[in-house]
């Protein structure tokens, strides 16, 4: 409870300025919702929120299953980033006025014990389960209710500054833990190596602690190095433990190269592959690694035939 207060204190002297209240549209919104003869609902709502998935269908599936499998509670224990993972994913009692416009539509759909298709939101989706719905007859305290409204959408915000910035914190901590950065020259007729020498030759890469490892022809770079007037050293290896710190180590993957940055052709794919082959083997085999691959082009490499 006491590291959650700090960062909750965190967030919010560091989110807190940029919230934004629209409080003439939240006035404006509760006094029609009052206004209409329809009848006042609050819910009692648990949730499950998951970040971005490329294939959102098959990750319902697969949370769909261990929900029927185990239970909604269990489920959100598991798989729910938010905070209310702790308690099963309980949120409690919301009225239906505070919530947004799209859960409102999701909300509306289904019968108390359903969960609603998953809910896109600016960090990722969000499975709501109906754990219960009733009638409110309150009297109407516009004061009030806009005060509550507006702390909702405060704290809604700031609940997103949390999951951005936790997940922030949390890429830099993982590449705090690597030690050594694999780099695939990627197609030879581009420009990358000369993005590369730029690196090579600037102040930041003499303070880079990371081992730096290239995976490319060596002779075709020091052609390019020469054609681009850069004078650096190549530290040829054969292992990945030879590399040093503050030094271009590169594994050598031959290519026959006649010309240097000539039109680009399907004449490297072999050279390419045989680059991102050794590239993902060295990043099977080797803890505390990150790989980087240089480009490549799309018309003439990134076929279903070829390893990318």
């Amino acid at each position: 409870m006491i590291i959650e207060g700090l960062w909750n204190q965190i967030i919010y002297s560091k989110f807190n300025n940029k919230v934004r209240i629209n409080k003439n549209s939240i006035e404006k919104e509760i006094i029609n919702y009052y206004n209409s003869k329809d009848k006042k609902y609050e819910y009692n709502l648990s949730e499950i929120v998951i970040d971005i998935e490329k294939d959102i269908s098959s990750k319902k599936k697969e949370i769909s299953e261990y929900i029927e499998q185990f239970g909604f509670k269990v489920a959100a224990n598991k798989y729910s980033k938010s905070d209310t993972s702790k308690f099963g994913g309980k949120i409690g009692w919301i009225k239906y006025s505070t919530l947004t416009k799209k859960i409102k539509n999701k909300i509306s759909t289904i019968k108390v014990g359903d969960i609603t298709d998953p809910i896109q939101t600016s960090n990722g989706y969000l499975f709501l389960k109906l754990n219960n719905k009733r009638e409110i007859t309150e009297k109407f305290d516009l004061e009030n209710e806009l005060k509550q409204q507006i702390k909702y959408e405060k704290n809604r915000q700031l609940n997103q500054f949390s999951l951005i910035y936790y997940k922030k914190l949390k890429k830099i901590q993982m590449f705090m833990r690597i030690n050594k950065i694999i780099i695939i020259l990627g197609e030879p007729q581009s420009i990358f190596s000369e993005i590369l020498f730029k690196y090579f030759n600037s102040k930041e890469f003499s303070k880079n602690k990371k081992k730096i490892i290239l995976i490319g022809s060596m002779s075709l770079l020091q052609k390019q190095m020469k054609k681009l007037k850069f004078n650096l050293n190549l530290k040829l290896i054969n292992n990945i433990n030879d590399a040093k710190n503050n030094e271009i180590n590169i594994l050598n993957i031959n290519y026959n190269n006649q010309k240097n940055f000539s039109k680009i052709s399907s004449n490297s794919k072999k050279y390419i592959s045989n680059c991102f082959e050794v590239g993902l083997g060295l990043i099977k085999n080797n803890k505390k690694t990150v790989l980087i691959n240089g480009p490549v082009s799309k018309k003439h490499f990134l076929k279903k035939n070829t390893l990318a």
